[in-house]
């Protein structure tokens, strides 16, 4: 059985930071590190009040049910670019109530489908891969009207195939909105051998801000 938790490790004024753990059958299988930056409630409604909706979009299912819809302007052998073609407001419900912003979870969401999609472009094979170690820079929050490009690109790769960095990058216009850097193992993968004949993605790593 999966099981979750978390703990605070340090607080400040501006500061929370926090380790968490995702289990099964009692066995760690991941772990996350995550450091966020506080705002007060006057700040944040400083920055962001020119977004508030004083009716939020009711949370109905998960956001991950529905994939993010998007659409590649960009394939090479070591980098491929999308644009996100819908509103996200779906996606956010919930996350924060009145401000259908984009929450870090969902950004990088779209940057695993991105690195994805471009190494069964390269890799031309079935495979399942699995984040080795994964960094996370959350840098801007932004709306949810508006749509982001993500951007997968490989660093490198060992000779076998089954080692290999990459940086993805999801922005708005000229601005860097979240950055994931992350080394993959890759292995082959048979879909004969799994019941759902589907690839298996299994990221773990480290989150900073939001």
């Amino acid at each position: 059985m999966l099981s979750a938790r978390a703990q605070i490790v340090d607080r400040s004024k501006k500061r929370v930071k926090a380790n968490t753990e995702l289990l099964l059958d009692g066995a760690i299988v991941g772990a996350l590190q995550v450091e966020y930056q506080v705002l007060s409630e006057k700040l944040f409604e400083a920055l962001f009040g020119r977004f508030r909706q004083e009716e939020s979009a009711q949370v109905v299912d998960s956001p991950y049910k529905k994939a993010l819809e998007l659409r590649p302007s960009s394939i090479k052998r070591h980098a491929a670019k999308a644009q996100c073609v819908e509103q996200a407001e779906a996606h956010c419900a919930g996350h924060f109530p009145h401000y259908p912003m984009w929450p870090v979870a969902v950004v990088v969401y779209g940057l695993t489908r991105m690195l994805s999609f471009l190494l069964e472009k390269r890799l031309k094979r079935p495979f399942l891969f699995a984040g080795l170690q994964a960094e996370v820079h959350a840098l801007q929050l932004v709306s949810a009207h508006e749509p982001l490009t993500f951007y997968a690109g490989v660093k490198s790769m060992s000779r076998n195939g089954r080692l290999c960095r990459m940086r993805c990058v999801a922005s708005l216009g000229e601005k860097t909105v979240a950055v994931l850097k992350i080394t993959l193992a890759i292995e082959a993968f048979d879909e004969s051998d799994s019941p759902l004949g589907r690839r298996n993605v299994r990221p773990k790593g480290r989150k900073k801000g939001e």
